[in-house]
């Protein structure tokens, strides 16, 4: 079980929601194409662990249906922020809903445990279309979207689940 902490806090400095996440080893998982036209026609199955064959799939490195209906995005990252690619979030969400039904959407960065602490992971990471601001009309869609952060220690990556994304090597 992991914790998901709402990119956002309150007066207090307080992280305003945490979530709990189960990633189970025995939990299956699959890998799936990762063009918009795939994606239209997938039926993504409950409480599976999805990661794209493509290893360069803009704005998410894997997501997973749970069975109460929120699509969890995961967005695997060492950096100290990470903007959203909206262009690419919206027209990958436009086309999983062609044939999924998802009340939610959390917005899941995975960073090494420490991250945290970092000021840039104390709220949302925004939204680029094109390496710039998004529009209002793109922030609107997204309104739907909430971002979380999920750290990830050593321990929590040696137990991961089958196909989990390992963290690039720093580089020095």
């Amino acid at each position: 079980i992991y914790n998901l902490r709402r990119l956002e806090k309150d007066k207090g400095g307080r992280w305003k929601r945490v979530e709990k996440l189960s990633l189970n080893r025995s939990q299956p998982y699959i890998e799936f194409a990762s063009s918009i036209r795939d994606l239209e026609e997938w039926v993504i199955m409950p409480n599976a662990y999805c990661k794209p064959k493509a290893l360069n799939l803009a704005c998410m490195d894997a997501l997973s249906l749970s069975a109460s209906g929120v699509l969890y995005m995961f967005q695997i990252t060492r950096a100290g922020k990470h903007p959203i690619k909206v262009d690419s979030l919206l027209s990958i969400l436009k086309a999983l809903r062609a044939k999924n039904k998802f009340e939610r959407v959390n917005f899941v960065f995975v960073v090494p445990s420490g991250h945290e602490e970092m000021p840039c992971w104390g709220r949302d990471q925004g939204f680029a279309s094109q390496g710039v601001k998004a529009s209002q009309e793109q922030e609107s869609e997204m309104r739907g979207v909430i971002q979380y952060i999920m750290m990830l220690s050593k321990e929590d990556a040696m137990r991961r689940p089958k196909g989990w994304i390992n963290f690039a090597p720093q580089h020095t």
